[in-house]
């Protein structure tokens, strides 16, 4: 059963979308930073949320979880 995620510290408002995560705000602040590989490398402007499945997609390829 899942249970209403909430961010331990408050959330600029752009990332209202993943303060139904219960996630460190330096974890948020690690997504950001990806964000930004993602968005000079390839040049796509991502959410937090793709960036989030991209990241444990491939985590996923190493270490198999549900």
């Amino acid at each position: 059963m899942s249970r209403p995620y909430k961010a331990s510290r408050p959330v600029p408002s752009r990332l209202k979308e993943m303060a139904v995560i219960d996630i460190a705000w330096d974890n948020l602040q690690k997504l950001e930073q990806i964000r930004n590989v993602v968005l000079m490398e390839d040049g796509v402007d991502s959410s937090l949320d793709e960036i989030l499945s991209r990241v444990l997609k491939f985590y996923g390829k190493f270490v198999p979880f549900d």
